[in-house]
């Protein structure tokens, strides 16, 4: 693929793809390797050692010869613009699925749905924003704004061809077993997740099985490698879940979830600076409250005073700020008054939060 653009793309879309089944960290860690990888394979090549060398350091360019050194400058930012794309694509498509981010699983399990009704619910925002997404990608390679646009060099392309076919003709019987192998178990995957035949760890657990079973992987020593380099992922993970239930425990977006109730079947604007007020309106009572609760003597009076006071202010905001449905056809801002009103059952709701312990009812 000799496009930038469409290389650009396929990677976004390649990283969207595989980071609405995996994690997208995990998406971002394999799409550093591969870069890694190509630019392992040039730098060898611009430090005059062959592909194949083992135990090269690419972290310094010191023996870079100095007729190669423009090309790797040049493949460095190629790569970097492919990481950043793809890094981008892992979140288009983590908010598409139920195990796309840790977080889905919360809310999936919140609200009871499984992989396809959360895809369901998720489309009308994450569709659209996974189109924009690639169409921001392209128009980044055409524009070439923030340093975007680097095209790789005929010689890098000459050179990664090569290795790539040598690759190729190297490869053994056994393994291309173990790239059909991985390719069918990570199909498994995707099919497990997609019809919730189990949970995700359980998934998980038999991915490895599969994995390590078939393709000759059966000693634990062998295995044991693999969870090590893992750890600092993990530890990870356990760190953002235990933000996650900090932000929880601590109702930081309680307010949001609120202001979002209070604009439904509302004008926006409107019941925005309602809230706004409301909150300006609480604050200011606490603050004169914790004034009161500090006060002398007659503090007491005054506090019974404020309460009463305070009761009063919500209950009119209630009724001022009720749907029109709700309101009296006859009494704009009232509450209907019950048909069983005088036979003396009064209903509580009506009555002047003033003290008079129900002895008076709206007029």
């Amino acid at each position: 693929m000799r496009s930038k653009i469409l290389l650009s793309m396929m990677f976004s879309f390649a990283a969207a793809v595989l980071s609405a089944f995996l994690d997208a960290l995990t998406v971002t860690a394999v799409v550093i390797t591969v870069a890694t990888g190509f630019y392992g394979v040039y730098h060898k090549v611009a430090s005059g050692k062959p592909p194949d060398t083992g135990g090269h350091d690419a972290g310094t360019d010191d023996e870079v010869i100095e007729l190669h050194r423009s090309d790797l400058l040049q493949f460095r930012d190629f790569l970097r613009d492919l990481m950043m794309h793809a890094a981008v694509g892992t979140a288009l498509g983590g908010v598409m699925t139920l195990v796309g981010e840790p977080q889905n699983l919360l809310i999936g399990e919140i609200m009871g749905w499984e992989f396809v009704p959360f895809f369901l619910q998720m489309a009308p925002i994450s569709l659209p924003v996974f189109a924009v997404g690639l169409l921001t990608c392209a128009l980044l390679e055409v524009t070439g704004t923030f340093t975007y646009g680097t095209q790789l060099s005929d010689n890098v392309r000459k050179v990664l061809q090569d290795y790539d076919d040598e690759m190729t003709n190297k490869r053994s019987r056994e393994e291309w077993m173990m790239i059909y192998v991985q390719a069918i178990v990570a199909l498994l995957l995707c099919v497990a997740l997609g019809f919730h035949l189990a949970e995700p760890g359980i998934v998980g657990l038999m991915v490895i099985v599969l994995a390590t079973a078939f393709n000759g992987v059966t000693e634990e020593h062998r295995i044991g490698h693999a969870f090590e380099e893992a750890l600092p992922f993990t530890a990870l993970l356990v760190v953002f879940f235990a933000i996650v239930a900090v932000i929880d425990a601590a109702a930081a977006v309680r307010p949001c979830h609120r202001l979002g109730h209070d604009l439904r079947g509302q004008d926006a604007g409107g019941a925005f600076l309602y809230r706004q007020r409301r909150a300006v309106d609480d604050q200011r009572q606490r603050v004169r409250g914790d004034r009161l609760h500090h006060g002398g003597p007659g503090a007491v009076q005054q506090r019974r005073h404020h309460a009463r006071a305070v009761r009063c202010a919500r209950t009119r905001d209630q009724h001022r700020h009720q749907h029109p449905e709700r309101r009296h056809p006859e009494r704009p801002g009232r509450v209907p008054v019950p048909a069983d009103l005088g036979a003396g059952a009064a209903h509580s709701s009506l009555l002047r939060p003033h003290g008079l312990q129900g002895a008076a009812v709206h007029a």
